[in-house]
């Protein structure tokens, strides 16, 4: 992620954690351990991770905006947090797909039982261990960006725009260059105005809510006032 990127440090903070986390959860499927602990423990940590992301985007965004929060609304701000729709839907979402690694990796380690060792078996899957720990951090981060400033509007009044950065390096994928700056109301799809049709589809795959384009995805969200 990019060093100008203020949620990077989110990130760095993070990854370690949640890659560790996944690995246990992978190795307990693989050697027919208790997987179900192992993937609470990362749903648990996800949600944790999603809650300081959301409060910590709150600070940044008064800090930005040199906005002075009664301390009655940020009370407000801070108590709705875990009432958001993100932490409420996430545990399903996460339920589902860590179900689906395990009907993979329970098919893998059955398949090759007579051919690969199991610590083989756990070495061929490392990629989507990385893939997936990146994916689900750096999303959580977005999102919990996102709730955040809605939420903050919500309880405030305050009407905030955000911006779509992209690191604009020889590694940028061409969808994250044509949405690089674009500004739009924090209730609005940054889908709604991509510049193309195919643009627009590919967001689709997060909704287009956030500045995530795809897996390992560089882009950050910023905000100013309306």
């Amino acid at each position: 992620m990019a060093s100008h990127n203020p949620q990077e440090h989110l990130f760095n903070k993070h990854i370690t954690s949640v890659t560790d986390l996944i690995k246990d959860y992978v190795s307990s499927v693989v050697y027919g351990g208790d997987y179900i602990t192992a993937e609470t423990e990362i749903i648990n940590y996800l949600t944790d991770m999603y809650s300081e992301s959301f409060l910590g985007e709150i600070d940044y965004i008064l800090d930005v905006l040199g906005y002075n929060v009664t301390p009655q609304d940020l009370i407000e701000v801070r108590n709705k947090v875990d009432t958001t729709a993100f932490v409420r839907s996430n545990r399903h979402r996460l339920k589902d797909i860590f179900l689906e690694h395990t009907k993979k990796i329970q098919k893998l380690v059955e398949d090759n039982k007579d051919t690969m060792s199991k610590e083989a078996i756990l070495e061929t899957y490392w990629s989507n261990i990385d893939r997936l720990a990146i994916s689900e951090v750096q999303m959580g981060i977005e999102k919990a960006s996102v709730q955040g400033s809605k939420l903050f509007e919500e309880v405030t009044g305050v009407k905030l725009l955000k911006t779509w950065n992209s690191v604009g390096d020889e590694k940028t994928c061409p969808i994250c260059r044509a949405m690089d700056g674009l500004t739009i109301p924090v209730t609005d799809s940054f889908q709604a105005v991509a510049p193309s049709a195919y643009i627009s589809e590919e967001l689709s795959y997060t909704g287009g809510d956030i500045v995530y384009a795809h897996p390992r995805c560089r882009c950050w969200v910023t905000y100013s006032e309306a």
